[in-house]
């Protein structure tokens, strides 16, 4: 779409230079400008696209809001906790042991504020898919919101 915007707002004068120049290498984009476009009559404006970046964060935090509460857990007593492992592959973490550091920096951070850790962070295991498809019990965390917040 990037690359429509640029050729668009290129003079057609020029990229017929361009293609001449070259000997007809680009002979498919010339194909496009010259017979495509004027066929199904396509306006310029049709391509330009407007996004606005703050908008774009808004629907980007949406999503990962939404994301966010579709993992989240109860338990009996109606608390609610996140796994880590799950919360680790909504933030984008590739492997769970880059994650495990971040968590331990939220252990500090817990602590530093006056807040029990114990409360926030609890270890636990947590059942994950591996390559045969099976299903192996794995070491994790049951993360309170307040540690979710931390991590964030």
């Amino acid at each position: 779409m990037a690359i429509l915007n640029l050729i668009l707002l290129v003079p057609i004068r020029t990229i017929r230079i361009l293609c001449f120049a070259k000997y007809f290498t680009n002979f498919f984009f010339c194909l496009i400008i010259f017979v495509v476009l004027p066929v199904i009559k396509v306006q310029p404006e049709d391509y330009i696209v407007t996004i606005n970046s703050h908008q774009m964060a808004k629907e980007i935090s949406k999503l990962k809001a939404s994301l966010f509460e579709q993992i989240r857990h109860t338990d009996e007593s109606g608390n609610e906790y996140w796994m880590a492992r799950q919360l680790s592959k909504v933030l984008d973490y590739t492997d769970f042991r880059n994650f495990t550091g971040v968590t331990e920096k939220a252990w500090n951070a817990c602590k530093n504020s006056g807040n029990d850790p114990k409360d926030h962070i609890v270890e636990a295991n947590e059942m994950v898919t591996i390559g045969s498809g099976a299903e192996r019990e794995m070491p994790s965390y049951k993360l309170s919101r307040y540690a979710c917040y931390l991590i964030v």
